[in-house]
């Protein structure tokens, strides 16, 4: 006899309403772009609107082609607002800190924030719980 526990029955309700909301994101992400491209009728960059009661928003993503903006900045010059319009953040490599001494100074200068738990179904291993 299969014993369920709570913890089994807890993990069969998630997995269920996982595959609801997956469904239920897919088509509200589906149905969102299709009635922003009938009301921005396919403007772009960052444009805003109402439409009854709603207050819809849309934003355009804009990528640097860095291998070109190398080449192009030497065309340029210093003091060119250009230059201004393009700003690099640094990055964390994980990979390379795992490489850092742990007494290190450079760890004083990290901030860790916890990351939602993610939790996965495991479609290979998957077992069927069968419920009553």
């Amino acid at each position: 006899m299969n014993v369920l526990t709570k913890l089994d029955m807890k993990i069969a309700l998630w997995k269920i309403e996982a595959k609801k909301l997956k469904d239920s994101k897919a088509m509200e992400m589906k149905l969102r772009k299709e009635i922003c491209t009938e009301i921005f009728e396919n403007k772009q960059s960052k444009f805003k609107t109402e439409y009854k009661d709603l207050k819809l928003e849309s934003n355009t993503t804009l990528k640097l082609d860095e291998t070109m903006w190398e080449i192009y900045k030497q065309t340029i010059d210093r003091d060119c607002v250009e230059l201004m319009a393009v700003q690099y953040k640094p990055a964390l490599v994980a990979a390379v800190m795992k490489e850092i001494d742990e007494d290190s100074k450079f760890w004083d200068l990290i901030t860790e924030q916890p990351a939602a738990p993610t939790i996965k179904i495991n479609e290979k291993k998957e077992a069927f719980i069968t419920l009553g």
